[in-house]
């Protein structure tokens, strides 16, 4: 349990600080919303894109949280590690961030296992 708090919390941090320059303008405009860590995984799992943008309030702390999420059940599910630093957090960003904008109808799961996928070890 103390492993799964710590991973997500280094996971989030890493994901908001990839997420984090390229939504600040977006963040100023933003509404509040419900702690992604408390949306149920049978809901986040089969959000799109576009719903996970409006769940999280369109603010990328929010939204980041959501892919934390997905990104742990990944990790689990393919017994992947990714490494925990700034650098990691941008390219999981971009590469989410590119694939969502290119279609905002993808299941976000589908997204983010891609992702994780191609830089999990």
């Amino acid at each position: 349990m103390i492993r799964t708090l710590s991973m997500t919390l280094a996971l989030l941090a890493v994901l908001a600080g990839g997420a984090r320059a390229q939504a600040d303008a977006q963040e100023a405009s933003a509404q509040p919303a419900a702690r992604p860590a408390e949306l149920p995984v049978e809901d986040v799992i089969v959000m799109t894109c576009r719903d996970a943008w409006l769940e999280s309030g369109k603010s990328s702390k929010n939204f980041a949280g959501i892919l934390a999420q997905l990104a742990l059940i990944s990790l689990d599910n393919r017994s992947l590690e990714l490494a925990y630093t700034r650098e990691m957090g941008q390219t999981l960003g971009q590469e989410i961030r590119s694939t969502c904008e290119g279609d905002p109808e993808a299941l976000l799961y589908a997204v983010v296992d891609g992702v994780v996928r191609k830089n999990g070890t």
